[in-house]
């Protein structure tokens, strides 16, 4: 899984949030830096060592390496990044956040030809997704500048206004629903099966209504 988007998306608290959940129930995950893991495995190259620590890495079925584009060719040797994505590729899952576009990534690694062969093999069976939002750092700024009892960013009001309305027409939809079970079940009196109650997925609907206020308010 490739995780895009400009700095304070959330890309770094939705990689965890899959770590998180993936470890729960019975896999085995390492979250890092990608900075941090390349120091260590420049480390283990210049040890001779570096077949020995990219095989270590294996008892892991995700490799969660946050912010990849930091990483950059200047630091010496950064094909161990290349060497690890090689390594892994059709053998353990990996995801990567990064705040700038494969475009941008001959920055990363030292030559264009390792660049295109990391991504091609980044990208086979790859999950990509792009996530374009406000950065949630500077909406908290712009909410402690305004200071208390000042009205929320009007985004904010939409967000709300929207997942509310999702609520009410959900609850429109319900009440509906059960009127018309109600008059097919007096049409029906000699049936003795009741109708059955009402989907899950409303009651689902409604909780991910109730989380989206929540989570914007």
């Amino acid at each position: 899984m490739l995780l895009f988007g400009p700095p304070g998306g959330g890309k770094s608290h939705l990689a965890a949030a899959i770590g998180l959940a993936l470890i729960e129930n019975g896999w085995r995950v390492l979250f890092t830096r990608t900075t941090d893991l390349v120091q260590k495995l420049q480390l283990a190259r210049r040890e001779l060592n570096l077949e020995a620590a990219i095989n270590r890495l294996d008892r892991f079925d995700l490799l969660i390496l946050d912010d990849l584009a930091y990483v950059t060719k200047d630091q010496a040797e950064t094909s161990v990044l290349f060497e690890l994505i090689s390594a892994r590729y059709e053998r353990r899952s990996m995801l990567i956040t990064a705040n700038q576009p494969f475009g941008e990534w001959n920055k990363v690694f030292p030559d264009p030809a390792m660049t295109l062969a990391a991504i091609d093999r980044l990208v086979h069976h790859a999950t990509i997704v792009e996530m374009n939002v406000e950065s949630y750092r500077r909406r908290t700024a712009l909410e402690r500048k305004r200071g208390p009892g000042r009205p929320p960013s009007h985004a904010t009001i939409k967000t709300v206004a929207d997942c509310r309305s999702a609520t009410i027409r959900l609850q429109q939809n319900s009440c509906a629903r059960q009127s018309a079970r109600r008059s097919s079940t007096r049409r029906d009196t000699d049936s003795s099966s009741r109708l059955p109650r009402l989907p899950t997925q409303i009651d689902a609907l409604h909780a991910s209504s109730h989380d989206c206020i929540v989570g914007y308010s």
